[in-house]
């Protein structure tokens, strides 16, 4: 049965590397993010794929790869518990003997107090959220107060006024891609598959959250 249904797999072919190509490149301060467009060959195939492909003997994939800078301070990662869901990161320390040379960091934002001291303190760096310049007008606030709303499970932390949110100016020089601004994408579409979703980027050696798009 495994055979047979191996067999019946759509088969990409071969990479041609002659057609293969950078199509696109962003360069920013601390990121670059590099869009390759794979071209696959395959003469003679047996099955011909999915309705999103056009003609399977000649198939192309466009992939991004993202090259960003960690950052170097002193933020501490705390260790996954498995009793608890969390977005964790994982690694291995290849030059370990032990028998689970590996360990789950939690996803988290690099927040702290400003006073150390006090119950409830504004954090010296907040997470700042902007909302994407394309954003329809008659949405923008709803969205501004749906996000605000966090800050009170923030206060429960011991953090004021932890999330705060701007409006991407329409002649700005940055955008989306941007791994230092966390951008609220509007996504317009007659049946969208979600109401909201976040991809986040985490360092893997600590778990900080670097920077995030929320897709609306």
């Amino acid at each position: 049965m495994t055979i047979k249904k191996a067999k019946k797999r759509f088969k990409l072919g071969k990479l041609n590397d002659k057609k293969s190509r950078i199509v696109n490149k962003r360069s920013y301060d601390n990121n670059v993010d590099i869009v390759v467009d794979y071209v696959f060959n395959n003469a003679n195939p047996s099955i011909y794929g999915s309705s999103a492909v056009t003609d399977p003997r000649s198939v192309s994939i466009k992939i991004q790869h993202s090259f960003v800078t960690l950052p170097k301070n002193d933020f501490k990662p705390r260790l996954d518990d498995a009793r608890i869901g969390y977005f964790t990161q994982q690694y291995d320390q290849m030059t370990s003997s032990e028998w689970a040379p590996y360990q789950d960091v939690i996803n988290r934002w690099d927040l702290k107090k400003k006073d150390a001291s006090a119950t409830l303190s504004e954090p010296i760096k907040p997470i700042v959220w902007w909302i994407e310049n394309t954003t329809p007008y008659e949405w923008r606030n709803t969205i501004k107060e749906a996000v605000l709303s966090w800050n009170s499970a923030f206060e429960k932390a011991g953090f004021k006024n932890a999330m705060q949110v701007k409006v991407q100016p329409d002649d700005a020089k940055w955008d989306a891609g941007d791994i230092n601004y966390n951008v609220l994408r509007w996504t317009s579409s007659p049946k969208p598959p979600f109401g909201g979703y976040g991809p986040s980027l985490a360092n893997p050696l600590t778990g900080e959250i670097m920077g995030a798009d929320i897709m609306l």
